[in-house]
């Protein structure tokens, strides 16, 4: 990190902008900040950091009384770079406040911008700035002013920090986190992985555990057994099958004459119906033939009568269009006549009217004008008046502020007061406003260690609390590990009964199937026994004579059934075993659970445990017992999981409260104490700035030194008001004057346009009055509108009568030429039509006759549509077809009994043993299938074990490493390890450095507990505590370690510091110690390092070749000024 540009603006006794060009100051590697004591030096440092973090280290509050007194807005910028193997980024931070009140300020803008080709505004808010910021660099305000920018009271401070302060400042220094608290949460997280992981697998073998090798095998030998009775039984159906196939044609044979007899049967007695459709179909088709001359005959007797209607209905409109046709003709010419008679005199009448109206037209005009005139004279009489108005009210303004300047000047001069006097007031304020500023942080430091104390009260309660609920919450742990290990007894003991069953049911068994093996021998022997006659061979040993056959009765076997039963309940016994192992594996992690989360529990008795079976009860009811007991038990364990995650989540919870609770206890305490000094410390530095506030200021009390300023600011601004007031009032009187000239030239051209319209008013009149009487004399009282609008539609009516006649004679005579044809046409076609229906009628009668139908409605009644012609034929062929059919269809399935027969009952009954036999086979099959099915299972589950297996094994064994690791990182032992190795690294450096400056007089080491000694060789090697050092001594061995910390950090472990400022140290060395620090410092011009030197010390100042120059505020206003000088 590199500072290229710093900008201030009201910060402290800076004003006006100014602006460090610090990338210029730091080409020299060393540079110096020179300035008089209180001229803004340690400002500068200030404005780094309230740019960087948006606080100032010592002020109040961080931000309290650090805006210029004299200033409402504060402003700083700063641009710096961050450089690493990539290449190099700048960025800009910008922040500004406002006056909020006489101390306080607020924020009003925050941006970081990266700067490039294009700015770009990578935060705007105050708080997403502070959290970037802190992300680029690595480093809180406290790092920073510890190791990068040392401000006065800071520079020897990480020289005596302890513990765990130290070790988390060296890990964000030197990006040592990864090491220690997220190495050590990412171990904790595979760890939870891991054991989740076995968890998971444990119960999942604890599922498969029915999947042994034993019931894949006995899996294998049922398949087998299910695939043999399946042959069987299909073998079975295939014989049957082939029988009822024979006796199904039979039936259906048999039951297909029976259906073709019935059939041919009923078409027997259809027959003669048929015969009929067929004669009235012949009829039909000779009807047919006829149609067009009976529908051609009837068609031509239809058309001559409509002629013969129309031929009477045309004569009588003709009669009545030639009526019309002459009243038309003579209403035409009686319009015509009026016409010719009335439109001359109507024409003249309108010329007459029309000249009036050019006349009406000349008064319309006039009668405006006069009027507009008669207005106009109005308005010029009233804004006459109005002149003369603004004129006096004017004159009346003028006068009174003539008065009222006077007033103010005088007012002026009375509140005027010497500079002098203004400045010592102001000093006496600002120092009043420090000594306010030590009395609010004297009385806000007093009410945080009250409210520490009732902090502390508090927090005692709250740990009394939190040790009841912990003392509750074991106590609750203790019942429910106790109800635990009684479950978990209980399963033990369950699971060793089983083991006992099985054990017991597979002797007898094995019992059984022997006494099934010497019965069966028996019977043999017997049977064999019975067939041997003397004389003839034995067919075991033999031999002609039989001595000693065997006798006695046969022993009873027992049914093989009760040994696949007692076999299916060992099974079913096997079954609950692997679930009691299951409950044992899942109870176990619980009960490991309460131990890692309350420790060991005291051993309480336990309660006896019954029997599962009694004497009375079978195994069956036994397996039923043990299975609802099991299911009972399962439900307990779920009960018993969800109890205890709530009891250990509630044990860290109250853990965690109580150890939270102590370090916030510890720290209150610390906190109380050092409260307790510095609000004594501020106590002290209040009284003594009072004492020398009155001195310095005697003429004044301090209670109402702020009164005065508040009178001088309010004098000040009635001052800036009545000034204002006063120029106002200049231009006022200046404008007022002018106004008054221009009224009275506005006046005399108001007269002068007031005669000249009065004259031409008068004129107008007289023109007026002298067309209105020329026009009376045509129209009298009249309406000349009405008069014009008369003879208009007069004229206008006479034309259009005429036309309309003229139209309707028209009409008529066209109508009357129409209908006349008309009529001609009509009378022709009637002739015509008789002439050919006499012709038509002779052939028609002449076919009929020669066609055997007697008259014209015989041929009707036979005619029927060619659809009902299609129907008759297709039903008639259809009856035929279907009649042969039958009669085919018959003697085939007669051929095919070939007097063969079957009852209804023998074929049902053969029905009824293949449905049965198809019932079996499909049972056979499910059966087969379920075999097969678990058998699959089975083998999927066992493979499924042993690959789980191997996983528990590989996951067994990084939980262990697991939680070796935990275990060496528990407690940030290694980062404590890597963060002594940083220190130990750095106090060697920072002791070469140490060594060159003190002549090799003191060496720096880290004792044992992590902590800073110093080595006296002068003195033998003594070792010897940091707070034995002088002040010079001290600032020695702080500007060794500073520089060797600054080399060796990296921000975010990737950005080389290249700077660091001190700001106090040097007023505590000898001339000759002087020089030694200087020429140590110069040496490092070689490196890639910058250092500032904030002093006063003129020797100092004159070593080094590049410095700032800070100049103090001046009492004229002006704030602090910087400039660079270069020797």
């Amino acid at each position: 990190m590199k500072p290229i540009t710093l900008k201030i603006q009201g910060l402290h006794s800076f004003r006006q902008i100014q602006m460090i060009q610090f990338d210029e100051l730091c080409e020299g590697g060393v540079f110096g900040i020179f300035g008089p004591t209180g001229s803004g030096k340690s400002s500068i440092l200030d404005a780094m950091t309230l740019a960087l973090y948006g606080k100032v280290e010592r002020a109040a509050n961080n931000t309290h009384g650090i805006l210029n007194h004299g200033e409402d807005e504060l402003k700083v910028a700063f641009t710096f770079c961050l450089e690493n193997a990539e290449g190099m980024q700048t960025y800009t931070v910008e922040r500004n406040f406002k006056r909020s009140d006489e101390w306080r300020v607020k924020s009003t803008t925050s941006r970081l911008i990266e700067e490039g080709d294009e700015r770009v505004v990578l935060a705007d808010k105050m708080n997403d700035v502070n959290q970037y910021i802190n992300s680029l660099l690595g480093l809180t305000i406290d790092d920073f002013t510890r190791a990068v920018v040392l401000p006065q009271g800071k520079f020897a401070e990480f020289l005596s920090l302890k513990g765990a302060e130290r070790r988390q400042m060296l890990q964000r220094l030197f990006n040592l986190e990864k090491y220690g608290d997220e190495l050590l949460q990412k171990i904790k997280r595979n760890l939870t992985n891991a054991k989740h992981e076995l968890d998971k697998i444990l119960a999942a073998q604890a599922e498969l555990g029915g999947a042994t090798v034993e019931n894949v095998k006995e899996a294998e030998q049922e398949v087998k057994s299910c695939e043999l009775l399946l042959q069987k039984r299909e073998q079975e159906l295939l014989h049957i099958q082939k029988e009822y196939e024979h006796k199904q044609k039979l039936w259906e044979w048999q039951k297909e004459k029976e259906e073709n007899e019935a059939k041919l049967k009923e078409l027997k007695e259809e027959e003669p119906e048929i015969k009929n459709c067929e004669e009235h179909l012949s009829k039909a088709l000779k009807a047919e033939s006829l149609r067009p001359y009976l529908e051609e005959c009837e068609n031509l007797f239809l058309q001559k009568q409509t002629a013969e209607k129309q031929k009477n209905q045309r004569a009588g409109k003709l009669e009545e269009v030639n009526q019309k046709a002459a009243l038309a003709k003579e209403e035409y010419e009686r319009a015509n006549k009026e016409r010719e008679q009335r439109e001359p005199l109507l024409l003249a009448q309108r010329e007459k009217y029309q000249y009036a109206e050019e006349l009406n037209k000349d008064v319309t005009t006039l009668s405006e004008t006069v009027k507009n005139a008669r207005k106009q004279h109005e308005e010029l009489l009233e804004s006459g008046r109005g002149i003369k108005e603004q004129f006096q009210k004017r004159e009346s303004l003028y006068k009174r502020g003539k008065a009222k300047q006077k007033e103010l000047m005088e007012e002026r001069e009375r509140l005027s007061v010497s500079p002098s006097y203004r400045i010592k007031v102001q000093y006496a304020v600002q120092e009043s406003r420090d000594i306010d500023s030590l009395k609010v942080q004297h009385e806000e430091k007093k009410e945080q260690h009250n409210q520490m104390k009732k902090n502390l009260q508090q927090l005692e309660l709250e740990m009394k609390s939190s040790i009841e609920s912990e003392q509750k919450v074991k106590k609750q742990a203790i019942e429910q590990y106790d109800l635990l290990q009684h479950t978990y007894n209980l399963v033990c003991e369950r699971e060793r009964e089983i083991e006992r069953f099985i054990a017991s049911g597979e002797h007898k068994i094995e019992e059984m199937q022997r006494k099934v093996e010497e019965a069966n021998k028996q019977k043999l022997a017997l049977t064999l026994s019975a067939h041997l006659h003397d004389g003839k061979p034995c067919p075991v040993c033999g031999s002609t004579t039989h001595p000693l056959p065997a006798t006695g009765e046969e022993m009873e076997v027992t049914d093989g059934r009760e040994i696949d039963l007692l076999r299916k309940n060992l099974s079913n016994l096997q079954e609950r075993k692997y679930i009691c192992s299951s409950l044992k594996l899942k109870l176990e992690p619980l009960a490991e659970k309460l131990l890692d989360c309350f420790g060991e529990f005291e051993q309480t008795e336990q309660e006896d445990i019954p029997p599962l079976l009694t004497k009375d009860e079978t195994l069956k009811a036994c397996i039923v017992k043990l299975q609802t007991e099991l299911k009972g038990l399962e439900q307990d364990y779920i009960g018993q999981k969800e109890k205890i995650d709530r009891l250990v989540k509630i044990a860290g919870d109250v853990s965690e409260k109580k150890n939270k609770l102590l370090f916030e206890s510890e720290q209150q305490n610390k906190m109380l104490m050092e409260q307790a000094n510095f609000v004594q410390q501020i106590e002290e530095e209040m009284t003594k700035a009072q004492k020398e506030w009155q001195e310095r200021y005697k003429e004044f009390e301090i209670t109402s030194i702020s009164a005065i300023q508040q009178q001088l600011e309010r004098n000040d601004q009635k001052l800036a008001e009545l000034n204002e007031r006063i120029e106002k009032s200049v231009e006022y009187l200046e404008e007022t004057e002018k106004a008054l000239e221009k009224l009275r030239e506005e006046w005399n051209v108001h007269e002068r346009k007031e005669v000249e319209f009065f004259s031409f008013l008068q004129n107008k009149k007289a023109s007026l009055l002298e067309q209105q009487q020329r026009l009376i004399q045509i129209i009298g009282e009249n309406s000349l509108e009405e008069l014009l609008n008369g003879i208009n539609k007069e004229i206008h009516s006479l034309k259009e009568r005429e036309d309309e006649t003229l139209k309707r004679w028209h009409l008529f005579n066209n109508e009357h030429q129409e209908v006349k044809a008309s009529y001609e046409s009509i009378v022709s076609s009637l002739a015509e039509l008789n002439e050919r229906y006499e012709e038509k009628e002779s052939k028609w009668k002449a076919k009929r006759n020669s066609s055997g139908f007697h008259s014209d409605i015989d041929v009707k009644e036979m005619l029927i549509t060619e659809a009902q012609q299609q129907k008759i034929r297709e039903d008639v062929e259809a009856f035929w077809d279907k009649l042969k059919s039958i009669t085919i269809a018959l003697e085939n399935v007669t051929k095919l009994l070939d007097n063969q027969s079957i009852t209804e009952q023998s074929f049902k009954e053969t029905s009824s043993i293949l449905a049965d036999l198809k019932e079996s086979v499909k049972e056979a099959t499910t059966e087969l299938g379920s075999a097969r099915a678990l058998l699959k299972d089975l083998q999927v589950r066992n493979e499924r074990l042993g690959s789980l297996e191997k996983e528990r094994e590989k996951i067994q064994e990084e939980l262990s490493q697991y939680q070796k690791l935990q275990s060496v990182f528990k407690g940030n032992a290694f980062i404590e390890y890597m963060a002594q190795e940083q220190l130990i690294a750095i106090s060697r450096d920072a002791s070469e450095r140490l060594g060159f400056l003190t002549r090799q007089r003191y060496a720096l080491e880290v004792d044992s507990q992590g902590g800073f000694v110093i080595r006296d060789d002068a003195n033998g090697g003594v070792k010897r505590p940091i707070s034995s050092l002088s002040g010079g001594e001290t600032f020695l061995t702080s500007l060794s370690l500073a520089l060797s910390l600054s080399a060796g950090i990296q921000l975010r472990g990737e950005y080389p510091l290249q700077f660091f400022f001190l700001d106090e140290g040097f007023g505590t060395l000898d001339s000759e110690l002087l020089d030694t620090v200087i020429t140590a410092l110069e040496k490092l011009q070689s490196n890639d390092l910058s250092i500032g030197i904030i002093s006063h010390v003129q020797e100092l100042r004159a070593r080094l070749p590049k410095r700032l120059i800070v100049e103090k505020a001046d009492d004229l206003g002006n704030g602090t000024k910087v400039k660079i000088e270069t020797l």
